[in-house]
């Protein structure tokens, strides 16, 4: 009954979470239309962004695209394509992204007018999901290599953030970087380098500049050992 009263013109949703009826979609005069944050079929699902930079994409984008009944499956209107720089993370590239959003939208008011815009159907090759990541998908896995870590971490970003464990206390690593050089020692071994962490990973160093661990403030791995004695022996597990 409030949509009905309300009329609207356009029903335009953005990381919405939640399919609408076709009661609702009919409402709208001159359409209802999501904004996806990625070049669909690529990632459907509530976790795109994350995915795009765990997965390694040296691109995404936004779609703007006209809502049916499935995930994500409405034919496309426009389409807007991003870099993702290397050190981008999850917020970062939200935030490029949300401005993509905003010049597709007026892209197509631009070039279709009010509406109903014209959309074609998406691809049937190169469908991929993006779901909500487990637990224990963010725990890192020290044998992993280095750039896979890394990229573990800029998608998490300090939420749900990608942790690890040492003496039955889970730490959150918030920043850090693959360091190009041959390591030493067990997988998950951390040595001091200034502030910093150097981990081994599974093929060199993980370079850790900031960790946030459980009850406390974000800080550096130099912080949080400070006053200890055993700074050398720390193993994650």
């Amino acid at each position: 009954p409030v949509w009905e009263a309300f009329q609207p013109d356009w029903i335009i949703t953005a990381a919405y979470g939640r399919i609408l009826p076709d009661t609702i979609l009919q409402l709208a005069r001159w359409g209802a239309y999501n904004l996806h944050a990625s070049l669909l079929p690529r990632w459907r699902g509530p976790n795109p962004i994350a995915w795009a930079i765990r997965a390694g994409d040296e691109v995404t984008g936004v779609t703007l695209m006209a809502m049916d009944a499935g995930v994500d499956t409405g034919p496309i209107v426009l389409q807007d394509r991003v870099p993702i720089d290397p050190i981008d993370t999850r917020d970062t590239l939200t935030v490029k992204l949300a401005e993509a959003g905003i010049r597709v939208f007026f892209e197509a008011r631009q070039r279709y007018g009010d509406g109903p815009w014209p959309a074609d159907p998406q691809p049937g090759t190169g469908v991929t999901m993006a779901p909500k990541f487990q637990d224990h998908e963010s725990r890192i896995v020290w044998q992993e290599p280095a750039l896979v870590i890394d990229r573990l971490i800029r998608s998490m970003s300090a939420e749900p953030g990608a942790y690890t464990i040492w003496e039955d206390q889970r730490i959150k690593i918030l920043a850090a970087e693959p360091v190009a050089r041959a390591a030493e020692g067990r997988f998950g071994r951390a040595i001091l380098d200034g502030n910093d962490w150097l981990v081994t990973t599974g093929d060199g160093y993980l370079r850790v500049r900031q960790i946030h661990p459980a009850g406390k403030r974000p800080m550096t791995p130099g912080d949080f050992l400070r006053g200890r004695r055993d700074k050398g022996l720390v193993i994650f597990q």
